[in-house]
């Protein structure tokens, strides 16, 4: 029941100021139905996970919390997801929940331990972590330390409006992956806003590399209304 003479949009302001407070909000879920809404969104606004044992624990959790209450799907808003390069029955778990993120804004890919190569991960994982690039609320995107991450993906991927990239070493051949690539039939052109990377010239992986993609005739993806440009030279 709704606090006597309180607006549900004072309510709203009230909570949002708990923003990060993972423990208050939960209690907040709690107190009555006028606080669940904002409560829930704010708690999985921004998801953390990754690819080792514990963590695919953590995601089995989660797929089962949004399988049950699919309206929690559209709050998680960014996705923070760790790489451990390792194969598994588990990794169709993970592959399985990162289709459960419709609304997903900014995603952000980081690799962990000395094996990072992109070749090496499970296909399966690779295939779901592409086609969130494809997803049309999708803005922002960072990945590091990905060896061999097919910069060509960001061709499709008009929607974009801010990449970082670093360690992002490719090989010099990356047609290996193009089997993986979804495929997208939006023929709509977009104008990237940011640009960060690491080395401007160290190879396929190098600023310079992603800055050649997408400066080709066939990128639906632009730069010419870039604003905000980094690179180590």
């Amino acid at each position: 029941m709704p606090i006597p003479h309180l607006s549900q949009e004072l309510i709203d302001s009230i909570i949002a100021q708990l923003r990060g407070d993972v423990q208050t909000l939960r209690k907040c879920t709690l107190v009555c139905q006028s606080f669940l809404p904002t409560a829930q969104r704010l708690l999985f606004a921004a998801v953390e996970l990754d690819s080792s044992t514990e963590g695919t624990n953590v995601c089995t959790k989660l797929q089962t919390s949004l399988s049950l209450n699919p309206r929690l799907q559209r709050y998680i808003e960014s996705l923070s997801f760790r790489l451990f390069w390792h194969a598994g029955n588990h990794i169709q778990v993970l592959a399985g929940a990162l289709t459960m993120f419709p609304n997903l804004r900014s995603l952000i890919i980081r690799s962990f331990g000395t094996e990072n190569q992109w070749i090496a991960l499970d296909s399966s994982l690779r295939y779901a972590l592409l086609n969130i690039l494809n997803q049309a609320e999708l803005v922002s995107v960072s990945v590091t330390g990905v060896q061999g991450f097919p910069l060509s993906v960001f061709m499709r991927c008009h929607q974009l409006r801010h990449i970082s990239i670093e360690g992002v070493v490719a090989h010099s051949n990356n047609s290996h992956v193009h089997h993986f690539l979804p495929v997208s039939s939006d023929p709509n052109t977009g104008w990237l806003e940011s640009l960060s990377g690491g080395e401007w010239e160290s190879g396929a992986g190098s600023t310079r590399a992603l800055v050649d993609v997408l400066t080709n005739p066939h990128s639906s993806l632009r730069l010419s209304r870039l604003r905000s440009f980094a690179a180590a030279l």
